[in-house]
């Protein structure tokens, strides 16, 4: 990997990736019309993509290698069993389409499920599913399913994952819900139920094809478009795919200060593209350190001056060695998406924990220099002054400072980002993948949606996510044998035991540093205490004036520490965050011995392993934003 210097937010190219589902046996007597309506639907894709290579806001996120237009890669996704899937191929690679085939299992067996006029038609589209680089260079992916009894089962996994790994599903489909599971039906109702698009071509009749945009129009269909309609619908969808988000203004401005330093805030989506990690001065390495280094030495006494434990795993992806059994590991695309927000966010979480921690300790400060200028006359009173104004102007500019360069919202969306590519380099070994996160998958709205205006951290870094995962390629090869096997050693090394170490040190460290905090200002709080008592017995005792008030004064002075002790633990959740990763823990431990007792010769394993990795990416991004949602809250204030 390159030096952190280096890293820089991906680029991913301007993609669009259509599925076909359908009949195996469409009627000649119509065949003519569903070419039409194939060719019109695939043409309108092309056009609105070629459409949006020319906008100009599509520059601010996708590659682009040439001064001219962006060129969109558009890709069609078939198991290319005879009729439906074969037909929408044959179209797809005329109007410029690349093709990547999914398999239910070995070829041998497939070939045997087709029909004997159509075996030659698919070897012939077989042999196009190529990037073209090399001979070999083959995009054609095997589930370890089989053609016996578990037939309709394979043909179901099929069908998930072209809807898992495309934008629009082109269903050739007479709309009958009789056929059971691995069926056009099946298939089409779990797309629906996903939210996914689905553009229905009816082979039985000829009539206009329909937008399928949710569940309820399978069983209302009079309430999809049609037509017309369902054409202006989906190029309305595509441009709200595509085409970045618009955020007009931008929330969680508290107070007069966050109010100032939001004006002309720009678009947090075009901050991150232009991110650029340089390593920083001297004294900027003493204030990112700042924050840490108060929590770490909190830990260092909650452990009792104790050393932390050994971690066997750090919480980062590590290097691959390259390709097992024609499998490409899906980390050779998703570390570098991962990588850059990764890095990013460490940075921008040390900024911004170092702000509030220094906010704390200066507001801690300005408190004692103004008890120590009551008693002070003369130059003194005026210099005890002067410091407890520059102290309060410190505060208001890492206030103001913080806000305006948004360390906060930029720690919180960089880490976004990172979270949802490490786990999505893990389902997309499987071909599987994590749902929207960004609402696109919903119909594209007339006007700017709500969460486009308000500037949420997911409303651009979930679509961002989704515009990086349309540029991915599926994996090759065979999800079987060695294949699997290799698969599954490298999630159960990367995502669930090195997640799981990382979660463990992290709430030991949390829970150390909270007794650490907890410890500190108990101990001042009781020590406060004596002295307030020891004054108390001077003055009944008559005891000299200035030592009255010199306890006093010392009283004072150890109340604001622990107040500050009081103020960062609060403010920090430390124990909060700390249960988050026992729990999270004990999840992943979970999973990993489901997985370890999964036998790989058992037919659609490979299935069984991503629905667990599904479900504990469902888990751990819930996780991430409810911490997400937790950190929002804490901007940093003055006062």
């Amino acid at each position: 990997m390159s030096h952190t210097a280096d890293l820089r937010p991906v680029r991913p190219r301007l993609a669009f990736r259509v599925g076909v589902i359908g009949s195996r046996h469409l009627p000649q007597a119509t065949l003519p019309a569903i070419e039409t309506q194939v060719r019109a639907v695939l043409g309108l894709v092309r056009d609105e993509m070629s459409e949006a290579g020319r906008r100009p806001e599509a520059r601010l996120v996708y590659a682009d290698s040439h001064t001219g237009p962006l060129k969109p890669w558009l890709r069609i996704l078939s198991p290319l069993a005879n009729g439906a899937d074969q037909l929408v191929a044959r179209i797809a690679l005329q109007l410029g389409f690349e093709l990547e085939v999914v398999l239910p299992f070995a070829q041998e067996e497939y070939e045997r499920s087709m029909d004997d006029g159509s075996v030659a038609a698919f070897r012939a589209l077989l042999d196009q599913a190529s990037d073209g680089s090399t001979a070999s260079s083959s995009r054609v992916v095997t589930l370890d399913g089989h053609f016996g009894d578990d037939a309709n089962l394979s043909y179901q996994a099929v069908g998930r994952l072209v809807v898992r790994n495309c934008d629009l599903l082109v269903a050739i489909w007479d709309g009958n819900v009789d056929r059971g599971v691995g069926g056009t039906a099946d298939t089409v109702g779990f797309a629906a139920a996903g939210g996914q698009a689905v553009w229905q071509i009816d082979p039985t009749v000829a009539r206009e094809p329909s937008l399928i945009e949710a569940a309820s129009h399978l069983r209302w269909p009079e309430r999809a478009s049609a037509g017309a309609a369902a054409a202006d619908a989906l190029r309305g969808r595509i441009r709200h795919l595509v085409l970045p988000p618009s955020i007009h203004r931008r929330r969680g401005h508290h107070g007069v200060l966050g109010r100032i330093a939001g004006r002309g805030a720009p678009n947090p989506l075009q901050v991150f593209m232009q991110e650029r990690i340089a390593a920083p001065g001297f004294f900027g390495r003493m204030f990112d350190a700042s924050g840490e280094s108060v929590l770490q030495a909190a830990a260092w006494v909650g452990r009792g001056g104790r050393s932390p434990p050994f971690s066997p795993a750090s919480s980062g992806t590590t290097a691959l060695p390259g390709l097992t059994n024609g499998v490409p590991w899906a980390a050779t695309v998703w570390e570098p998406a991962y990588a850059a927000p990764n890095a990013l966010a460490g940075v921008y979480a040390a900024r911004y924990r170092s702000t509030y921690t220094l906010v704390v300790l200066l507001s801690a400060l300005t408190l004692l220099i103004a008890t120590g200028t009551l008693d002070a006359e003369g130059w003194a009173k005026i210099a005890f002054t002067f410091a407890e104004l520059s102290l309060l102007a410190a505060i208001a500019l890492l206030v103001l400072t913080n806000e305006r360069r948004r360390w906060h919202e930029r720690w919180i969306a960089y880490r976004l980002i990172a979270e949802i590519c490490r786990k999505q380099e893990a389902l997309a070994s499987l071909g599987w993948s994590q749902p929207s996160w960004s609402g696109a998958r919903a119909p594209a709205p007339s006007e700017p949606s709500e969460a486009a205006e308000d500037g949420g951290y997911a409303s651009w870094a979930g679509w961002y996510v989704e515009a990086v995962a349309r540029a991915m390629p599926l994996p090759t090869g065979t999800l079987s044998g060695r294949g699997l096997d290799a698969v599954r050693d490298k999630v159960l090394h990367t995502l669930l035991h090195g997640q799981r170490a990382y979660h463990l040190g992290r709430a030991g460290r949390y829970r150390a540093a909270s007794r650490g905090l907890s410890g500190i200002g108990e101990s001042l709080f009781f020590a406060t205490v004596a002295l307030v008592a020891c004054k108390m017995m001077l003055i009944l005792l008559h005891g000299a004036p200035g030592l009255v008030h010199f306890v006093g004064q010392a009283a004072a002075l150890l109340a604001t520490p622990s107040a500050a002790c009081v103020a960062l633990r609060a403010y920090a959740e430390l124990d909060i965050l700390a249960e988050q990763s026992s729990s999270m823990a004990r999840i992943l431990g979970a999973t990993e011995a489901r997985i370890r007792d999964m036998a790989a010769d058992r037919p659609l394993v490979s299935q069984e392993i991503g629905r667990e990795i599904a479900q504990l990416a469902d888990a751990m991004l819930q996780d991430i934003e409810g911490w997400a949602r937790l950190a929002q809250v804490k901007a940093v204030e003055a006062g």
